[in-house]
């Protein structure tokens, strides 16, 4: 019985870690979601092809 407690806590905090590390997962792309909708994605875009114009430049 108290085996059975332990591996549900276990599991509990293995999905709970899951959840958070989805959350992690996913806020990168929701940022760039931001980024790309509109008026963000004009200048987003533009500070990446300078980035990419100049790193290629540079080297």
């Amino acid at each position: 019985m108290f085996a059975l407690l332990i591996i549900i806590i276990l599991l509990a905090i293995i999905w709970i870690l899951l959840k958070l590390l989805g959350a992690a997962i996913k806020l990168p792309f929701k940022i760039l979601g931001v980024l790309l909708s509109q008026p963000f994605s004009t200048i987003f875009w533009i500070i990446v092809i300078f980035y990419i114009v100049f790193y290629v430049i540079g080297h």
